[in-house]
């Protein structure tokens, strides 16, 4: 190993350690720093960097952003897999400090990426899955905003059909539809057949990413 980044590679890890003792303190980073002999510059430029750690997991996997899935895959199997390998190896070492407070929110954080390992490399094998749930939690912000005025939802089934239904139409919108067409031209097709009975090629057409959906659905270009 190249005698620079095996030094860069050394630092990185003893910065990370000193970063979340900082976090396990009351102290902030100026008094820190102050207490350990340590230079303030030195805290923030290393502090940058382990978090251009993660980004660099984001910048990876933007790249492709766009082309096909296999393209996606094979770029996510080959590029990012490394760093996010890498990642929860840190988080696994750090975790295991005997020396980490386990009532801090640092160890909170940390079991949260452990617990969720498995399924926060889903993306990893499937190209269609974003490497976050960004654009989901987005998209719920507006009726989650409006929930505590509402008071309408006063079972489990209410709030199931009410899940379902928010999902048909934010599904709808992400897929450039408008939500009030979309469910109408679906009433209209779904009460041709029998309730739980309606045939997966039929249902296949009404999907919003159908390519099928006549024009009266689609919202219009700006």
């Amino acid at each position: 190993m190249n005698t620079r980044l095996a030094k860069r590679n050394y630092n990185i890890q003893q910065w990370k350690t000193i970063i979340q003792d900082r976090n396990n303190t009351n102290l902030t980073v100026d008094e820190y720093c102050k207490q350990n002999g340590l230079s303030r510059n030195s805290y923030f430029y290393w502090l940058r960097i382990i978090r251009e750690e993660v980004a660099a997991i984001y910048h990876t996997d933007n790249m492709y952003k766009g082309t096909s899935p296999k393209e996606i895959l094979d770029n996510r199997q080959q590029s990012v897999k490394p760093l996010v390998d890498a990642y929860f190896a840190w988080v696994k070492e750090m975790s295991a400090n005997p020396g980490l407070d386990q009532s801090s929110a640092i160890k909170a954080a940390l079991n949260y990426s452990l617990n969720q390992e498995q399924y926060l490399k889903t993306f990893l094998t499937e190209p269609e899955v974003p490497l976050d749930n960004n654009d989901a939690e987005r998209s719920i912000k507006k009726f989650c905003v409006g929930k505590h005025s509402w008071h309408i939802i006063e079972s489990k089934n209410g709030a199931k059909a009410s899940a379902m239904m928010y999902s048909i139409a934010e599904t709808s919108k992400a897929n450039g539809l408008n939500p009030f067409e979309y469910f109408q031209y679906l009433m209209d097709q779904l009460k041709e057949y029998p309730r739980n009975n309606v045939p997966e090629d039929k249902l296949a057409e009404l999907m919003p990413w159908s390519e099928t959906l006549p024009d009266c659905c689609k919202q219009p270009k700006r």
